[in-house]
């Protein structure tokens, strides 16, 4: 009834983003109810990071929380086993000091904002500990709906591709727990929308505008480091668009060095409060010298990286759930990568504007797409990797869901010019987290 519903909502022109909101709220609820507290990836590290925020202690040399916030959170885990710990029960323990969590070294701090602000509200309403902690899931599962419908409102072109990728049930399982990848993905994908929104525009952008596309730029940082090389995606813009070439050329460069700033602040935050494998250490600092000075060893590590593990990468898109440790039957996870490639080959072809050529815009989306890539592996070279290795070690396939909205529109696509075959393909995502979530669920329940 409810995939029904769905196909009938989407055969409504221009209702990409209110199916969205609607059945991506749904889903969204559903993955957060199912998906014991601190089970998804690295969650009781993103847990700690949103209360250093939250008590003002993200700059500071303190680390205390309730000595109950944690307790009954984290892997193994089942929503029976939480129940019976107290965390739907227990009160806040006073303050005291803990252990300091340095996975979550390559965030900033300010990447926590929302799940910070929820769990800052919580505490002034309950002093229940799972008002606090599922607050701060709320408040990121928000922000994630907020920026996706804006992403899909504003991109002209592309919408199923881009819908498919923020239902995907690997996007929506971050986006329901304290992780900041959720809104990564929806984040970066507002981005390449706005770009095409004003790349696609007769009419040029005004100053609020350009500020509006400054702030995004700089938000790749606090989304997350690796995806910095979006920013390309200004270069999409035609010289029109901001006035002339040269403002062009000024506002190109004053987001650039927006984006260098936060690096900066981001890396020099990471020297002063962190200090573990996924810190900006001074192990990490030689390697980088390193890297720069003779790449053999990277790109020899790269090689075989690929070569052993590229079909891994693809499959873990559709498989890995939970702290990676939920593994779907082999029939469900191909089941899974059906429902989710046809979406992508809807109609997402890139219209021809005499400005800018199919084929450059198809070129520096294929460029943002590769170099971001490249920073994705040589960061898990730095900080993962033992020296040494084989392999780069810590990729994960869930790292590449922000980039595949890129890497379709760089590719020529199929369009679907049928309103019922692209109903029925928009009503696929939705069925597949659905389909996902009650295989998670049977694992959660206990």
């Amino acid at each position: 009834m409810l995939c029904a519903a769905v196909y009938m909502l989407a055969r409504r022109r221009e209702a990409v983003e209110r199916l969205f909101l609607c059945a991506g709220g749904v889903c969204l609820a559903l993955m957060c109810a199912f998906l014991p507290l601190g089970t998804a990836p690295d969650e009781t590290a993103h847990i700690s990071a949103a209360w250093r925020l939250a008590s003002g202690q993200a700059w500071t040399g303190e680390t205390t929380a309730p000595a109950n916030l944690l307790h009954g959170v984290g892997i193994p885990a089942t929503l029976r086993a939480q129940a019976e710990s107290g965390l739907f029960t227990d009160r806040l323990l006073p303050a005291a000091p803990v252990p300091a969590n340095e996975a979550t070294g390559i965030y900033p701090a300010l990447s926590y904002l929302p799940q910070a602000a929820g769990m800052r509200l919580a505490l002034l309403l309950s002093d229940r500990r799972a008002v606090c902690l599922y607050a701060g899931r709320l408040a990121n599962m928000l922000v994630f709906l907020l920026l996706g419908w804006l992403a899909l409102r504003r991109i002209p072109f592309g919408k199923e591709a881009l819908f498919a990728v923020l239902m995907h049930p690997l996007t929506l399982q971050e986006a329901a727990s304290f992780s900041v990848d959720g809104v990564t993905v929806a984040g970066t994908a507002l981005l390449l929308a706005v770009v095409l929104q004003y790349a696609c525009s007769r009419a040029p952008m005004r100053g609020g505008d350009r500020v509006f596309l400054l702030l995004l730029c700089c938000c790749t940082v606090l989304w997350k480091v690796m995806y910095v090389p979006c920013v390309l995606l200004l270069l999409l813009i035609p010289a029109g668009q901001w006035g002339s070439r040269g403002r062009k050329a000024a506002w190109v460069a004053a987001s650039w060095a927006a984006v260098g700033l936060c690096l900066l602040a981001w890396a020099l935050h990471s020297v002063a409060g962190q200090t573990g494998r996924e810190g900006l250490t001074s192990g990490a600092v030689s390697r980088l010298g390193d890297l720069l000075l003779g790449p053999g060893a990277f790109l020899t590590a790269l090689w075989q990286t690929l070569r052993a593990n590229l079909a891994a990468y693809a499959m873990a898109l559709f498989d890995h759930y939970g702290a990676l440790d939920i593994h779907l039957p082999t029939a469900l996870q191909l089941a899974s990568a059906l429902l989710f490639l046809p979406p992508l080959l809807g109609e997402a072809h890139i219209p021809r504007e005499p400005r800018r050529p199919a084929r450059k815009t198809r070129a520096l989306l294929a460029a943002a797409v590769l170099l971001s890539c490249g920073v994705i592996f040589a960061s898990l070279y730095l900080w993962w990797t033992q020296p040494g290795a084989a392999v780069i070690e810590g990729i994960q396939a869930r790292y590449f869901l922000p980039l595949i909205p890129l890497a379709v529109l760089a590719l020529p696509a199929l369009p679907l010019r049928r309103e019922e075959l692209r109903a029925f393909c928009l009503s696929l995502p939705v069925l597949n987290a659905l389909m996902v979530t009650a295989a998670v669920a049977t694992v959660t329940l206990g």
